[in-house]
C-alpha cells in the first residue's frame, strides 16, 4: 500500500482557516475508513498535537501513524530535513494543505493554494509579511507551483485566478477540492467576552480576520445605517484583533458613535462560535475576495442566515441560499443586513435554504475528492 504523509504542523491550540480545513479533512478521510493508502500525519509535537487532534476530533485513538518533524514550516532548516524525514519513513506522496513543500524531494508532493490574494491584489497584504516582502513571496509561490507534482485549489474562482496569473499550461496538474464543513467537538470553554456579546440581541454576526479586503470599515458604514433605521440592533466582530488594521477600526468606531452596539470578541474558539452563531439574526460577509469563504457554511450549520458580498466565490459555493450586496455599496449593504431583522418570514426562507446548502459540503465528499488526488499524483 502507498504511503501517505499530511502536514499538520499547523494544529495548534488556536484555529487558523488552514488548520480547520486540515480538520475537515482528516474528519472525512476517518469516516470513510478504509483507506486505499496509509496515512501518516506529521507534526511538530507527538504529545500535544496528538492531543489536540484526538480532543479536535472528538476520537479516543487516532487512527493514522504520527511523524515527529522537529522543523517548523516555512523555515529553512525544512527545505533540507523535510525530504530525509519523508525518506526515512518511506513517504511516497506528501500532501501540504497550503503552498509549502520541499523543492527537493523523492516524494511525490501537492501543495494547496487557497487563495490569490498577495498574488493578484498585494494592496490587500500591505502591513504584512506577505506585503513587505512581496518579491520573494512571488518567487517562493512560483518555485512551488513549478516543483510541486498536483496543485489543489478550493473553488473553481481559485482555478480561474490561477490560471490568470500562471497561464492554462499548468491544467492538467491542477484539481478543485471544495471544503468539507461540519461542527467540531469541543470542551473548551466559552469565552466571558462571548458570553457578553450574545446578550445584545439582535445581532448582525461578522467572522473572521481584519485584512482590508474583508472590508469591516464599509461593514461599519453600513451597520451605521441599520443603527439609524432599527433601533436596538447591535454588531459582533468575532476574531482575535489585529494591531495592523485595528486603530483604523476604533477610530471609525468613534466618528460613527458606534461604540456601544458594536461588541469585538477577540479570538474565539469552536465552543464560542456554536453560540454566537446560534443566536445570530443573520451572519454577514462583507468581503472584497476570497478563495472560498467558510463562515457562511458554518453558520448554516447552525441555522443562522447569511448576508455577503456579490463576489464570485459566494455565488459559485453559496448560490441562492444567500442574500446579495454590492460590497462597494454602503446603502445596498445595509438594505440586505435589515431583511432578516425585520422580516422574520423571510428570514425563515433563508434559513431552509441554508440547511440544504451545507449538506453539499460534507467533510466525506471533500475527502473522497481530496483520495482522488492522492491517486492522480501516484499515476
Amino acid at each position: 500500500m502507498k504511503k501517505v504523509a499530511i502536514d499538520c504542523r499547523l494544529i495548534g491550540k488556536e484555529i487558523s482557516g488552514i488548520a480547520k480545513y486540515l480538520l475537515m479533512m482528516l474528519k472525512g478521510l476517518i469516516e470513510i475508513g478504509d483507506l486505499p493508502f496509509d496515512i501518516s500525519l506529521i507534526v511538530n509535537d507527538p504529545k500535544e498535537d496528538k492531543k489536540r487532534l484526538l480532543s479536535y476530533l472528538g476520537l479516543d485513538h487516532i487512527p493514522f501513524k504520527i511523524i515527529h518533524s522537529t522543523t517548523k514550516v516555512f523555515s529553512i532548516k525544512d527545505q533540507f530535513l523535510l525530504p530525509d524525514l519523508l525518506k526515512n519513513n518511506k513517504i511516497d506522496v506528501f500532501y501540504s494543505p497550503y503552498f509549502g513543500i520541499p523543492f527537493v524531494c523523492d516524494a511525490r508532493t501537492i501543495s494547496t493554494f487557497h487563495d490569490l490574494i498577495p498574488i493578484l491584489h498585494p494592496v490587500y497584504v500591505a502591513g504584512t509579511r506577505k506585503g513587505r516582502f512581496h518579491t520573494l513571496f512571488r518567487i517562493l509561490n512560483y518555485l512551488v507551483v513549478k516543483r510541486s507534482r498536483h496543485i489543489v485549489v478550493v473553488s473553481e474562482t481559485t482555478r480561474n485566478d490561477f490560471f490568470k496569473h500562471y497561464g492554462i499550461s499548468y491544467e492538467s496538474k491542477l484539481s478543485v477540492v471544495y471544503e468539507g464543513i461540519e461542527a467540531l467537538k469541543t470542551s473548551q470553554q466559552i469565552s466571558n467576552n462571548v458570553e457578553k456579546a450574545v446578550t445584545k440581541k439582535p445581532y448582525i454576526l461578522y467572522v473572521g480576520r481584519q485584512d482590508p479586503y474583508k472590508n469591516l470599515t464599509g461593514l461599519l458604514k453600513a451597520f451605521k445605517e441599520v443603527k439609524d433605521k432599527i433601533y436596538g440592533v447591535n454588531l459582533v466582530i468575532a476574531g482575535k484583533k489585529d494591531p495592523r488594521f485595528y486603530p483604523e477600526l476604533f477610530e471609525l468606531l468613534k466618528r460613527l458613535n458606534l461604540d456601544r452596539s458594536v461588541s469585538f470578541t477577540g479570538y474565539v474558539n469552536e465552543a464560542d462560535l456554536e453560540l454566537l452563531y446560534s443566536n445570530a439574526k443573520l451572519l454577514v460577509n462583507p468581503s472584497k475576495y476570497e478563495g472560498f469563504g467558510l463562515t457562511p457554511l458554518e453558520g448554516f450549520l447552525r441555522g443562522c442566515p447569511a448576508a455577503v458580498s456579490n463576489i464570485p466565490i459566494n455565488k459559485e459555493v453559496l448560490e441562492n441560499s444567500v442574500l446579495y450586496f454590492n460590497p462597494d455599496n454602503v446603502k445596498d449593504m445595509a438594505e440586505k443586513l435589515s431583511v432578516f431583522i425585520q422580516s422574520e418570514s423571510e428570514r425563515t426562507i433563508y434559513v431552509e435554504r441554508c440547511k440544504q446548502k451545507v449538506l453539499n459540503y460534507t467533510c466525506k465528499k471533500a475527502a473522497q475528492s481530496l483520495l482522488e488526488v492522492f491517486a492522480k499524483t501516484l499515476k
